[in-house]
């Protein structure tokens, strides 16, 4: 959803609610006598640095160009991991999983992105991540609700911004539920071993 605030009859900010996004465009002016404060770049970024939501901000070719604080937090990273490198290569899919899906699945929506200049929603994806200092390249079990949004100038896509939600312990919980209903459902096999 997005909301288009208005201050004496003019604009002066825009919120896309879907991302969480504030995106504000401010002018020093005055309308009737008051006079409107300027803020531009530096409220943009303060706004994406201290958004409650962890934004990644990557290029066309999939390159990292940006991360804010709560990102990091989610992912146990440093902005120096991240940051110029490619995607992939700083969140690859965990090498001991066999279902492990979560870079396939990500490319993909990246691609719809890319191919429609629109969002896209991604279902909750099981994607690991790697434990930085473990010197035994270990990951960490998580799950994500992502969605990937193109940043349009004239027209073409210029970065796309990658929002995460971890739904980690709301899906375990689930999950774990879901097999306790599995196994008060099974029948009660006895099993009677004859002695001679």
């Amino acid at each position: 959803m997005a909301i288009l605030l208005f201050r004496c009859g003019n604009p002066i900010a825009f919120s896309y609610m879907s991302t969480g996004i504030l995106i504000c465009e401010y002018k020093m002016r005055t309308i009737n006598g008051d006079h409107l404060p300027s803020y531009g770049e530096n409220l943009r970024e303060a706004a994406f640095a201290d958004a409650p939501h962890g934004y990644l901000l990557i290029d066309p070719e999939l390159i990292i160009l940006d991360v804010n604080q709560r990102y990091l937090d989610l992912t146990a990273t440093c902005r120096s991991d991240l940051v110029g490198k490619a995607l992939f290569e700083a969140f690859p899919d965990n090498p001991a999983s066999l279902l492990a899906d979560g870079v396939r699945n990500l490319r993909l929506s990246l691609e719809t992105v890319l191919k429609t200049r629109r969002p896209h929603a991604m279902a909750v994806q099981k994607y690991d991540i790697p434990i930085r200092d473990s010197a035994d390249g270990r990951f960490e079990e998580r799950f994500w609700r992502p969605l990937n949004s193109p940043v349009l100038r004239e027209g073409q896509i210029i970065a796309m911004i990658h929002h995460v939600e971890n739904v980690t312990d709301e899906t375990i919980t689930q999950r774990d539920q879901l097999d306790l209903s599995r196994f008060d459902a099974a029948p009660l096999i006895a099993f009677t071993a004859c002695m001679d």
